[in-house]
């Protein structure tokens, strides 16, 4: 089986670190798989390329691949992917975001071999109308990140059930397994060993509902005084959004904000006791619900897109409605009762173990990837294309490909 993996950004994203870590998955396990993304602009201090060779993985780059539809370059990717797709003759294309998916199909459907295509949706409502159609016309099968995905894919493009596989993303467990020895570093950031940390991984985001968190950590820290809150991440609007509130509101000694961690992540996501977390990013995944998960930390979370998948309330976590007075509630109740917040930090590292790992998203990708491509050959007969979604047939030439 030879696959190639297109992710037409340049950014280290929720999206791209799954690409990416499932490619690395598929070479591990010794399945010939290349990995092609898009070229980073010149001001861009860190991007996919850095973190892939960082990672031992040297990615195709096309300048060419972009996360926006344009029409001459996507004409350029085009031609590009097609020689390269029938020079490898790889037997599965899987794409990732939208335009790319428009771009690989097209230049898929132009490979004389016939190779299937693959779409990862990371969207709780399943995409836009554009993904909608590339789903029903230019897709053999989707992998949903999401039960909920799953659901909204097969209703609103009604498409039959078997070319939508359920899979969970997927983070390396083993780097976040507590078991390592991991250790914190509260030190470097003036935190003693007897508070109680909440912890908020994420982009500073204007739709992050951060006034909610900031004005429940008020009224949390009148019950518990010896809470902090490490917020970790960066933003354009994280002074406006984050920083001058939490002054103005008198909290200043109650937050710590680490900016951006790259090196030192996992030894400051070990430092927190609790994670909430009110808004999926962009891509809906919640990456850094799953690692903190791993790290055996309970999440409090909403009942936005896929989090109520993710989080099961009182058994790992808390699902709440995104309300100050209700958030600081559940953040005294995990501060208060210790026994309570060990099970569900215990239930949250087991669900992780079993459920996000790599392996077993590996094992099941490639589970996927047979069946599909069993299908498309046996649903490929004397000239006769079958399209596999929506169970309509179309004459075409003989030779002429899917």
């Amino acid at each position: 089986m030879k696959v190639l993996q297109i992710f037409n950004n340049w950014k280290w994203t929720g999206p791209a670190e799954y690409a990416f870590n499932l490619t690395s998955m598929l070479i591990k396990n010794g399945i010939e798989a290349t990995f092609t993304c898009g070229f980073p602009p010149e001001e861009a201090k860190e991007s996919l390329i850095t973190f892939a060779r960082e990672r031992g993985l040297i990615p195709l780059v096309n300048s060419n691949l972009n996360k926006h539809f344009h029409l001459r370059k996507n004409f350029f990717a085009y031609q590009g992917l097609v020689r390269l797709i029938t020079e490898k003759k790889f037997d599965i294309i899987h794409t990732h975001l939208t335009n790319g998916h428009l771009v690989a199909a097209l230049a898929a459907k132009k490979a004389p071999h016939n190779p299937v295509l693959i779409r990862t949706c990371y969207e709780s409502d399943g995409g836009g109308i554009r993904d909608r159609f590339l789903y029903k016309k230019l897709t053999d099968g989707i992998i949903a990140v999401a039960n909920s995905t799953r659901r909204s894919i097969i209703d609103r493009c009604r498409i039959t059930p078997e070319k939508v596989r359920f899979i969970p993303a997927a983070i390396d467990t083993e780097r976040f397994d507590p078991k390592r020895g991991l250790k914190n570093n509260r030190n470097k950031w003036g935190i003693k060993p007897e508070a109680t940390v909440l912890g908020i991984v994420a982009r500073i985001q204007r739709h992050r509902r951060f006034h909610v968190i900031i004005e429940a950590v008020a009224k949390a820290v009148k019950k518990i005084p010896n809470l902090k809150v490490m917020v970790i991440g960066r933003g354009t609007n994280i002074k406006e959004l984050a920083i001058d509130p939490v002054e103005e509101m008198g909290l200043a000694k109650y937050f710590v904000f680490t900016g951006y961690r790259k090196d030192d992540y996992v030894e400051t996501l070990s430092c927190i006791d609790i994670k909430v977390f009110l808004v999926p990013g962009s891509d809906d995944s919640c990456r850094a619900v799953r690692e903190a998960m791993a790290l055996g930390k309970p999440v409090i979370v909403s009942k936005r897109g896929m989090l109520p998948e993710i989080v099961d309330h009182e058994v790992n976590g808390l699902v709440i409605d995104d309300e100050p007075e209700i958030l600081a509630q559940a953040i005294i109740k995990l501060s208060e009762d210790i026994i309570f917040r060990e099970r569900l930090g215990y239930n949250a590292f087991k669900k992780a173990h079993t459920q996000f790992s790599l392996q077993k998203q590996f094992r099941k990708v490639v589970d996927f990837y047979e069946e599909i491509m069993q299908k498309k050959r046996l649903f490929t007969r004397k000239g006769k294309v079958f399209d596999l979604g929506v169970k309509r047939a179309s004459r075409r030439s003989k030779g002429d490909g899917y």
